[in-house]
């Protein structure tokens, strides 16, 4: 929990902030409240705080002083100066001083929430990275890992990489810095295969196989790029040879084959990701030439990067119009995808087509946390029927029957998720209206992060979740109030969740266009 100290030298202004639900709401423990300057600083030396909120003018010790000798106590502190319209020129003084944020009196309840629901997110933030730079062992393999690939993607050579380059003789071959990227064989569709519980440790195996060569090799500069690649810096012409090694090892030790696609030579460690972008072409050419083999750019034709590309483009847009359940953008689509698949005949064989569709379905159903095996229509047999068709009619074919088959069954199952996620936070936030409940809260709850949350919530009620809230505990409220004559009116704000009388009167009036007292006495 975060500590807020208050000061305002005008008595109920700081009564009224101090009681404020923004503390409650945000889990901010006031540690102190003072209306002067001298007593917080004599406070602030003694406790630690988080957070000062003060006003700019006071007897004594001005806003703007506090705030500069807090400074100097604790340079991380988040200030918010509060000011009447007339201190507003004192902005530009507090700007200097790295204020927050500067609220101007009467201080506003949603503009006061949004400062402190920002102030909040930054401590937060503050201290995960504390957490992280405190494990630095921990943390530094993930930091390196993350500075080569921004290197070798997109060319940006960090202060500490270049650090690391200290200990270390740079190439000499003339053109022999280039970029390897290392992709393991149909890891979606033999995840697809395997349950749940194995999934993660499928590739581990493999994985941990390419990096201790790589390590054997003096090959220092590697990272890996998502669960199947990896992308590795080749600095002598040796290293590139022992690439055919690996593939021959990985198979013998594995269960899985690798395919190496391989960029050309650059001169200058600021120009890799050319050879990046090259070594990722030759791997769009899988399927014109096989795997489990190295591709070089000599092997690659413009044309089959190309086809490749323009063939993945129309899988990806299948495969939307088949998470949306739109029928005919899956029936167009599939027409243009056996008309590109047309043109790639002669050069392409139907098997090769086929795995590649495989592996794009396979992997699209993983990111929605769903196998193949899921769908009791899609048993194996009918993947093993597709990687024996001999031509592109039978994969229409097949294509027109399993992808609808695919498409029905996450339409209905979405469905009947979303329903009964939504019943689950609904009866959730009727067992707790007297007590604390927010987005990120009722998220956890759930497992699921605030923003999908939100999102989901908003597309299947039409109201946004803090409304929500305010709504049902209104409601509840009002209900405690006609069903018991006897309740005092803060008794039933408590019993909802408003800890501020006066903020819940406005809301109530707002809701039902009389006051509490008003409504009481009409039920």
């Amino acid at each position: 929990m975060y500590t807020a100290v208050l000061v305002d030298d005008e008595p109920l202004v700081l009564r009224g902030l101090h009681k404020h639900p923004v503390w409650d709401q945000l889990q901010i423990h006031v540690a102190g409240a003072f209306n002067n300057g001298l007593q917080a600083l004599e406070f602030i030396k003694s406790y630690h705080a988080d957070i000062l909120i003060t006003d700019i003018r006071m007897p004594l010790m001005s806003g703007l002083e506090l705030a500069k000798q807090c400074r100097q106590w604790d340079e991380h502190m988040k200030i918010v100066m509060i000011s009447g319209y007339e201190d507003f020129s004192y902005a530009k003084q507090a700007l200097s001083m790295n204020v927050k944020d500067y609220l101007l009196k009467p201080i506003d309840d949603a503009e006061l929430l949004d400062t402190m629901q920002k102030i909040r997110e930054q401590l937060d933030e503050e201290r995960n990275m504390k957490r992280i730079k405190n494990s630095y062992h921990e943390w530094f393999p993930i930091a390196k890992n993350e500075m080569i690939r921004r290197w070798i993607v997109n060319n940006e050579l960090s202060a500490e990489l270049l650090h690391l380059f200290q200990d270390r003789t740079m190439p000499q071959e003339e053109g022999m810095l280039r970029v390897a990227i290392v992709e393991l064989d149909d890891l979606t569709l033999k995840k697809s295969l395997v349950a749940v519980d194995q999934q993660a440790e499928l590739a581990q195996g493999a994985m941990n196989e390419i990096i201790v060569f790589f390590q054997q090799q003096n090959l220092h500069y590697y990272t890996k790029l998502n669960e199947n690649q990896i992308a590795v810096v080749l600095e002598k012409k040796r290293q590139v040879e022992e690439l055919e090694v690996l593939i021959r090892q990985v198979r013998s030790k594995s269960s899985f084959t690798i395919t190496v696609g391989l960029g050309n030579g650059v001169e200058t460690m600021d120009n890799l990701s050319r050879s990046y972008i090259e070594a990722a072409d030759c791997l769009h050419a899988k399927m014109y030439l096989g795997k489990n083999r190295l591709i070089t750019t000599s092997q690659v034709q413009q044309e089959m990067i190309n086809n490749t590309k323009d063939l993945d483009e129309i899988i990806a847009v299948l495969l939307e119009a088949v998470s949306q359940y739109n029928v005919l953008g899956v029936y167009d689509s599939i027409k243009e995808f056996v008309s590109c698949a047309s043109s790639l005949e002669g050069n392409v064989l139907p098997r090769n087509i086929a795995l590649h569709l495989i592996a794009r379905i396979a992997g699209f159903l993983d990111e929605l946390n769903l196998s193949l095996q899921d769908i009791p229509e899609l048993g194996l047999n009918q993947l093993d029927r597709l990687l024996h068709f001999e031509t592109l009619e039978d994969i229409e074919k097949w294509l027109r029957k399993n992808l609808f088959i695919i498409s029905e069954y996450l339409y209905f199952n979405r469905n009947k998720k979303r329903n009964k996620l939504i019943q689950g936070i609904e009866d959730y936030i009727l067992r707790n209206l007297g007590g604390e409940i927010t987005l990120k809260k009722v998220a956890s709850h759930f497992s699921f992060t605030p923003n999908y949350m939100g999102r989901i919530f908003k597309e299947e009620t039409g109201e946004n979740f803090s409304d929500y809230v305010v709504r049902i505990r209104l409601k509840k409220a009002a209900e405690l109030l006609r069903e018991h004559p006897g309740m005092k009116i803060y008794e039933a704000a408590y019993a909802t969740g408003f800890n501020h009388l006066p903020y819940f009167t406005k809301l109530f009036k707002e809701s039902f266009g009389v006051s509490p007292s008003e409504y009481r006495s009409k039920s």
